[in-house]
């Protein structure tokens, strides 16, 4: 998507996107998955705690996709309050990245409604998506600019011109009607790289966003960033398919990126059987 686009045409270019075939294709199996997902006997009582694994889980893939192999159960003890959680000194950068991605997923977890709650209780404020941007940037910087290796004047805002282009047609896009896969799947895509330094966390995080708000992933559950970590080659040439902004480049990134949610929702139906049978790693 170019710069020149303007909220008319973004909207016009969900719709036309979302209407090739191996897009509708992959919609479809995401929304079978996310359907099986949500009523998951795991997420009756203890989805809260399915959230937070979540959270956690997708944070090392994040990082991951960053160059920073982190070890999930050391992510797991932050997110507990261990050794003084996300707070303790930050002396190392790879942890940095990590401390970085998780607290960009529990800030997000914060946000989110409430799963089988009856009436007013389940709703949530609305979130204004700019301020959310900014601060998932904050988030994922805290360690790197406790090192500095991060300057605080380039937190939570965009990378010169080019980025603020970027931001702007992310922020029409997350306003914009149309299917909330295809529509987190560019934001996805646009913020890769908006922001100085570890642009991806809030990138995953913001389209993560979507999915969750617009209701096309409502358990905030699903580990749709998984992929992301575990087929980083595979990531990164779609990505590149994106930024030439052909027609054929910009379909393979949704359906490789579509995809890569769908399998983060069975794969989330294995988590919730662990949170359900208390058998996480201490």
């Amino acid at each position: 998507m170019q710069p020149e686009d303007t909220s008319a045409q973004i909207s016009a270019a969900v719709q036309v996107l979302a209407a090739e075939e191996g897009v509708q294709q992959a919609i479809r199996a995401a929304d079978e998955a996310v359907a099986k997902l949500r009523f998951h006997e795991g997420l009756r009582h203890r989805w809260p705690e399915a959230r937070t694994e979540a959270a956690v889980r997708l944070a090392g893939s994040s990082a991951l996709c960053e160059g920073a192999r982190v070890n999930v159960d050391e992510l797991r003890a932050g997110a507990a309050g261990a050794e003084g959680g996300l707070a303790a000194p930050i002396t190392d950068a790879t942890w940095a990245v990590g401390v970085g991605a998780l607290a960009a997923q529990l800030h997000l977890v914060e946000l989110m409604a409430p799963l089988n709650v009856r009436g007013g209780r389940a709703r949530r404020a609305p979130v204004h998506f700019p301020s959310l941007l900014a601060g998932l940037h904050r988030d994922a910087c805290v360690g790197l600019v406790q090192m500095g290796l991060i300057e605080q004047s380039q937190v939570g805002v965009p990378a010169g011109w080019d980025g603020k282009q970027k931001v702007e047609r992310a922020l029409a896009l997350a306003a914009a009607p149309g299917s909330a896969w295809v529509r987190a799947a560019l934001v996805h895509a646009e913020l890769a790289d908006a922001f100085a330094g570890p642009s991806g966390i809030v990138a995953r995080a913001a389209a993560r966003w979507v999915m969750v708000s617009a209701g096309a992933e409502p358990t905030g559950i699903a580990l749709v960033d998984e992929r992301c970590g575990r087929d980083g080659l595979g990531y990164r040439a779609r990505l590149r398919d994106y930024r030439r902004a052909t027609p054929q480049g910009v379909t393979k990134w949704l359906g490789w990126i579509i995809q890569a949610a769908q399998e983060g929702a069975e794969r989330a139906s294995d988590m919730a059987v662990e949170v359900l049978g208390h058998k996480l790693a201490k």
